[in-house]
């Protein structure tokens, strides 16, 4: 099945990563065992078919949304880089389909959250689709885009910097003044934020270690 979905029709493409998504779902065992996929999971996201492309981002996002290991595994194999690559299309059509959006945001989150981090490097190219992101409408995409910029900023003093460098702050400061109209993920995840970079800002300003906040993420499921 997973040699031949690459070439396969679009139909079966669409089969084989539903079944796959179902399979990721499972236990971490489960997960483990299509991890082999990944290489092709990941070209398939950026797929012109719709409904396949997003199919190929659920997966993805049940995998590094199941454990540290398994989400380095999604960004060795170069998943990030598609799912970027879909926020920058999605940017540019005016109809898009808001749950492709939410999916690819979803799955971006769920590669930058977990302990240990996973390196800045690996994680940094998805700065600028989030920053683009930020400014939607839609409540769900805020809530996980904010989610996943709240994981990548905390930790050293270099993360911080690279959220800041990617010029979300004004954004941020913004929606806290508007975050009664966001569901409360979302208020969370710009909390969660906004004491990253305070706690980053009084560190510095004591010369002092950064204290890492730690927060987690314990709303967001591993599966859908």
């Amino acid at each position: 099945m997973v040699e031949r979905m690459s070439t396969a029709p679009t139909a079966i493409q669409f089969d084989a990563l539903w079944a796959i998504t179902n399979i990721a779902s499972g236990t971490s065992d489960q997960t483990a065992q299509v991890v082999p996929a990944l290489p092709i999971i990941a070209r398939l996201i950026r797929s012109p078919n719709q409904e396949v492309s997003e199919q190929a981002v659920w997966a993805v996002g049940n995998i590094a949304g199941d454990s540290t290991a398994l989400r380095d595994s999604v960004l060795e194999a170069g998943a990030l880089v598609s799912l970027v690559g879909i926020l920058d299309q999605l940017a540019l059509k005016a109809k898009q389909k808001i749950s492709l959006l939410r999916n690819a945001v979803w799955t971006i989150s769920n590669c930058c959250r977990g302990k240990p981090q996973p390196p800045l490097e690996l994680v940094r190219p998805a700065l600028p689709g989030l920053a683009k992101v930020i400014w939607e409408a839609d409540a769900e995409v805020v809530a996980d885009a904010c989610w996943a910029l709240s994981y990548l900023s905390d930790g050293p003093d270099e993360r911080l910097q690279a959220v800041i460098d990617a010029g979300v702050l004004t954004q941020v400061v913004r929606f806290l003044g508007l975050s009664l109209l966001f569901p409360i993920a979302a208020r969370v995840a710009l909390i969660s934020m906004l004491r990253a970079y305070l706690a980053g800002a009084a560190a510095g300003a004591r010369g002092g270690e950064r204290r890492h906040s730690g927060a987690a993420h314990g709303g967001q499921p591993c599966d859908r």
